[in-house]
């Protein structure tokens, strides 16, 4: 390919530019492919599931307000063995409960980390196409010779070495920043599978339920009976 022949890269722009460039010098990669997980990312999807994590813990907090007022009317209402075995079990309950609020608190912080962490990523991929993009510019006005494509040995460009170089810095650089964002990926999922396996139906059966009431004075009778029954 000669100057003459060469693609108008100058009427280009962005992701369409680089790729343009690559083909052209024949880049092993496609600049667009290796970006392409980070530009087509939707952080703000995630505040959407954040917020669910909170309703889900607001939920909670108002289950637990419920079972302390329906135990301590019990109390307020009932005397014995068999009301203050009840009353353990309530607040056995509440422990397990309040646990898992929170867990579902916490869950909400990993996935606020992936959303900076995908903006973040975006912005320094962005900073990274606008800088390889400037300096395309006039790698490309300078033309390419013909010797590019030959194999062998055969001389290259001034232009084409700075094309290659740029390309290369460019890529080098967002397979950087695509590691750095997997890594905060995979940390987070760690964390919010750990938190999920305590936030289960199955921590609530472990707690041990307490024995049917004893229908009599001693364990359990109203505190608006008299002492003895006539």
């Amino acid at each position: 390919m000669g100057a003459s022949q060469m693609p108008p890269l100058q009427g280009m722009s962005g992701s369409a530019l680089l790729d343009a460039a690559a083909r052209m010098v024949n880049f092993p990669w496609v600049p667009s492919k290796v970006t392409e997980p980070i530009d087509v990312a939707q952080p703000q999807l995630l505040e959407a599931v954040r917020e669910d994590w909170a309703r889900a813990a607001d939920a909670v907090d108002q289950n637990i307000l419920d079972l302390d007022r329906a135990s301590l009317r019990v109390l307020d209402n009932w005397v014995g063995d068999s009301a203050k075995a009840f009353y353990d079990y309530v607040t056995d309950l509440i422990d397990v409960v309040e646990a898992q609020h929170t867990a579902l608190r916490r869950l909400s912080e990993p996935l606020e980390r992936v959303q900076r962490a995908i903006e973040d990523a975006q912005r320094r991929v962005d900073e990274a196409r606008n800088a390889a993009v400037t300096a395309l510019l006039p790698a490309a006005a300078a033309g390419v010779s013909d010797g590019v494509a030959t194999p062998g040995g055969a001389a290259v460009a001034p232009s084409v070495r700075a094309i290659v170089g740029t390309l290369t810095a460019y890529v080098s650089a967002c397979s950087t920043i695509r590691n750095d964002l997997e890594r905060v990926i995979d940390a987070a999922g760690e964390e919010m599978q750990a938190l999920a396996a305590g936030v289960s139906e199955d921590r609530i059966r472990e707690v041990t339920a307490p024995p049917p009431p004893q229908f009599s004075n001693d364990g359990f009778r109203s505190v608006n009976e008299p002492d003895e029954l006539p």
